[in-house]
């Protein structure tokens, strides 16, 4: 709850939140938005447990840990487009200069006969992400997701009941076959400028 006034207060001034959250005080606190965030906690008090609030903290906490590696393992994935986008945007007045890049990204954008079939998804042809490998990414994160919740729920509904065992069993092999889909697909090779130790030893 600490850090929520701040949260909110940068929220509101990138316009994802109403802009009187933005508004900041003669000392350059953000009153309006201190004002909402105790607003709130003091009704989640009101209305919830201790022990509930503290289930719901540690719900959000890993909620948001699950979001960030999600989207890390889908941008790991995404076709190198912004940067050509941007040139050919800022080129639009020269013509020259727009004609080069057009030739100079043939062979580099995804193009019309990459084919969804069985054999590009596990032996794709191309080193560098395109736009089949990035919805293919898209896809298995989400049906990992999925299944990820319904591995949950038949484990803590079924036990260790043969029919809960066997399920859960089959849930698992799937989530494998995802995971080795999403392996085998091309990854960006762009220079991160942030990297943890030995992680790429894992991933790969």
């Amino acid at each position: 709850m600490f850090p929520l006034p701040r949260i909110i207060f940068a929220m509101a001034r990138d316009g994802l939140l109403f802009s009187f959250l933005a508004k900041v005080s003669e000392r350059k606190s953000p009153i309006n938005s201190t004002i909402a965030s105790g607003f709130m906690s003091a009704v989640m008090a009101f209305l919830f447990d201790l022990k509930d609030l503290v289930d719901l903290m540690s719900i959000g906490t890993l909620l948001a840990y699950t979001l960030v590696a999600a989207c890390v393992l889908v941008l790991r994935y995404q076709p190198e487009q912004s940067s050509m986008a941007y040139r050919m945007a800022s080129t639009l007045d020269e013509p020259d200069t727009l004609e080069s890049i057009n030739e100079g990204s043939v062979g580099i954008l995804p193009g019309a006969e990459e084919v969804f079939c069985a054999k590009n998804l596990l032996f794709p042809h191309n080193t560098e992400p395109n736009n089949l490998s990035g919805f293919v990414v898209n896809i298995c994160t989400s049906t990992l997701g999925v299944l990820v919740c319904i591995f949950c729920v038949v484990a803590v509904q079924g036990g260790f009941a043969p029919w809960s065992v066997s399920l859960l069993s089959f849930i698992f092999m799937v989530c494998l076959g995802v995971t080795l889909l999403v392996w085998r697909q091309p990854e960006s090779k762009t220079k991160l400028s942030f990297k943890v130790c030995s992680l790429s030893c894992t991933t790969r």
